[in-house]
């Protein structure tokens, strides 16, 4: 996550929540566009947190996925919706 500028927290329930880091600014600029090569390495993450019982974390990584997509706020390009960049890495069943 530290590679992408994200951290993993908890959620006022305990449940894992993934979210900007510090340096989120920064880091995001290597990865964080249409097309990114890393965009296949966090469907790979995605897919092995499924596969090692960690559901509750693939969520988390793809709910701040699905947030990012449209990041940043306003005009410009986008790194399109998860479904799109992600294709086939949707975190249920």
């Amino acid at each position: 996550l530290d590679f992408y500028g994200l951290t993993l927290a908890s959620g006022s329930d305990g449940a894992p929540r993934i979210e900007r880091g510090p340096d989120f600014a920064a880091k995001s600029r290597g990865w964080l566009r249409a097309g990114d090569h890393n965009h296949l390495r966090l469907t790979r993450i995605l897919a092995s947190l499924r596969l090692l019982g960690l559901g509750a974390e693939s969520r988390a990584l793809f709910h701040c996925l699905d947030e990012l997509a449209s990041w940043p706020p306003g005009p410009g390009p986008r790194c399109g919706g998860p479904d799109e960049t992600f294709q086939g890495s949707r975190p249920y069943g």
